[in-house]
């Protein structure tokens, strides 16, 4: 998940953010657009959308974008 958050967002505000979901396997500051990249696992896709939207209700976060892995091309986990 992009992270586009409201001001600039230090990697330690990121690093905050993320600790509170336990959904949250990754954190990373990127450089382009976004702000940061998150690294999501759920059980399924019932389990993501509420994640989703509790992120999207933090207060830095103006808006996401999301993508679904759907298969790791080199095999590896």
């Amino acid at each position: 998940m992009e992270l586009f958050c409201s001001h600039r967002t230090s990697a330690g505000h990121l690093a905050a953010l993320a600790s509170r979901y336990p959904e949250v396997v990754g954190a990373f500051t990127v450089s382009g657009h976004a702000d940061g990249l998150l690294h999501l696992r759920t059980a399924d896709i019932a389990a993501l959308e509420p994640v989703l939207e509790h992120l999207r209700s933090e207060p830095v976060v103006e808006r996401t974008r999301s993508s679904i892995v759907l298969l790791n091309v080199l095999g590896a986990t």
